[in-house]
């Protein structure tokens, strides 16, 4: 929920510099209020932070350049194919199907894999679910879960924890396969002014049917974007390791980790910008992917950690992009945000880099083109392929944009995105139908399966959402995606018989050969000593 609406959108302001906290405190997960706080200093007030969500006299005052040129050569196309290996199987509506609610932005994972079947796989999914409550928003969190592979699903309402008042957003997702553990959690953020916001979590077992009560794990005004990842830590650490990012205002860009599954934090600032997608690859190498700066452009940047967050690299790659934000709200037609937000996956045994955004590559006749480029890395991230685009599309061109990228156990790569090529419409107008595709990759990204999931598209003018006093079309900023052994679970919002309702669909791709790009794999010592060790960030 990190960006203002694209009527509401604030300037970008100077990259803050990022540096270990030392001294602080380790977060008790129990505790009812929990802050992190540098040494000797009170709690910073609300700033309006230019990444988070502001106040409606937040408006950008500089002038609309709708021209976007792209420069350098036009980025060279995957070949995308209609023809398919795998089945699309069942989509099922998973809300509670409340009277003209509005969902968005969902986060799911596959708790248990089946050994057999999809039949067998266990999801649990949650997302940001909005009320009409007169004229504002009121925004909570959805929850549901499904144990015979996404057929049949039980709903409920994930509560936040006492004192969590106000618009409940962002949800986020992980599940820790050394210990069977499933961590949910959201942010809370309160209209009044000075009051704080709340990162919240809650975690299940794997023999409990439902998450425990949610508890805060972080206090501070103004945070925003948070995603998280579980699984196997560096050596010499042992055990698990949970990492929770996410931009927090004034105090910049952080990572809470926990060594502990969940029952303690302790605080690392990250490199400063928006939408810190975090990966655990072999080794437990961690990687974070983000919208961060180069100069006054927006840049899809990839940073590692190979100490758990004792210390982050200098950029891998950062992708300057070609449109500002604003620009790329214009690019597409419909009253809603576009997200310029870095995707990324990691192969879990060759440790291949694959980095993943939306970006406008092109003009025709004062209408521009939004694609998804794909840019890889064999080595580490010490060298990386051209950009290519991976999505197929029509003529005249529609849009793609809002892409979620998996890379599962075989080196398959899986891709979810909104597209408008079937109705394809002026960037100007305020209508937009949109459909929601899905691609499968067995060679690394330069072969693409292509499908569309979505029976009718979603009217963008069907959505709305305002929580703070001021409202727009709004479709979210993100998908959700997770993958099993033996299939693909996409999570979105699409249209129900004229209602917006939170749909998931299995594809299943049994049988489907693995990615034979996986023989130059990185050994785990390679990432932190052979290949030249970037310097910390400072």
């Amino acid at each position: 929920m990190q960006f203002l609406p694209r009527s509401r959108r604030v300037n970008a302001g100077p990259k803050r510099s990022a540096r270990h906290w030392i001294g602080v405190a380790a977060l008790a997960f129990g505790a009812a209020a929990l802050q992190v706080l540098p040494v000797g200093q009170a709690r910073l007030e609300r700033s309006a932070a230019p990444d988070a969500l502001g106040p409606p006299e937040a408006v950008e005052s500089a002038p609309v350049l709708r021209t976007v040129e792209p420069k350098g050569p036009a980025p060279a196309r995957a070949s995308v194919l209609s023809a398919m290996r795998y089945t699309i199987g069942p989509t099922r509506r998973v809300d509670a199907r409340l009277a003209g609610a509005q969902l968005w932005e969902p986060s799911l994972v596959v708790t248990h894999a089946g050994s057999d079947s999809a039949q067998d796989d266990q999801i649990a999914a949650i997302w940001m679910e909005g009320r009409r409550s007169g004229e504002m928003t009121d925004t909570r969190i959805g929850s549901a879960s499904s144990f015979d592979g996404a057929d049949a699903w039980t709903t409920t309402e994930l509560v936040a924890p006492a004192g969590s008042t106000g618009t409940q957003f962002d949800p986020m997702t992980a599940v820790d396969a050394t210990t069977g553990r499933t961590y949910v959690g959201a942010m809370s953020r309160d209209a009044a002014v000075g009051a704080s916001d709340t990162v919240w979590l809650a975690y299940k077992d794997a023999s409990a049917a439902q998450p425990g009560g949610p508890r805060a794990i972080f206090v501070q005004s103004g945070v925003d974007k948070g995603w998280m990842a579980a699984g196997t830590p560096p050596a010499p650490l042992n055990g698990s390791v949970l990492y929770v990012l996410f931009k927090a205002a004034a105090l910049g860009s952080l990572g809470l980790r926990s060594l502990d599954e969940g029952a303690t934090f302790e605080p690392f600032a990250i490199p400063d910008g928006v939408g810190h997608q975090p990966r655990i690859g072999p080794g437990g190498v961690l990687t974070i992917s983000f919208s961060g700066s180069v100069g006054s452009a927006r840049a899809s940047t990839l940073v590692r950690s190979v100490d758990a967050l004792e210390s982050i690299s200098q950029p891998l790659i950062q992708v300057p992009m070609a449109a500002t934000r604003r620009q790329l709200d214009d690019a597409v037609p419909g009253g809603f945000r576009i997200p310029d937000l870095a995707m990324h996956a990691v192969d879990p045994v060759s440790g291949r880099l694959y980095l993943l955004y939306n970006d406008v590559t092109g003009t025709s006749g004062g209408e521009a083109d939004v694609n998804l480029l794909l840019r890889d890395s064999i080595d580490g991230g010490a060298n990386w392929s051209e950009p290519r685009i991976v999505n197929g599309d029509a003529s005249p061109a529609g849009d793609q944009f809002m892409p979620w990228i998996e890379c599962d156990a075989q080196g398959r790569l899986h891709l979810a995105y909104f597209d408008n090529r079937r109705n394809v419409a002026p960037d100007a107008g305020d209508i937009a139908l949109l459909d929601v595709y899905y691609a499968l990759s067995t060679d690394g990204g330069s072969t693409w399966e292509e499908a569309r999931l979505t029976g009718a598209p979603l009217h963008a003018q069907s959505t709305w959402w305002n929580p703070l006093g001021y409202g727009t079309q709004f479709v979210g900023d993100y998908l959700g995606m997770a993958v099993s052994r033996h299939a693909v679970y996409v999570a979105y919002p699409g249209d129900d018989a004229g209602e917006v309702g939170m749909m998931v669909t299995r594809i299943d791709f049994a049988g489907i050969p693995s990615s034979p790009h996986r023989t130059r794999a990185i050994p785990t010592d390679t990432i932190g000593s052979r290949i030249r060790r970037p310097a910390p960030f400072r």
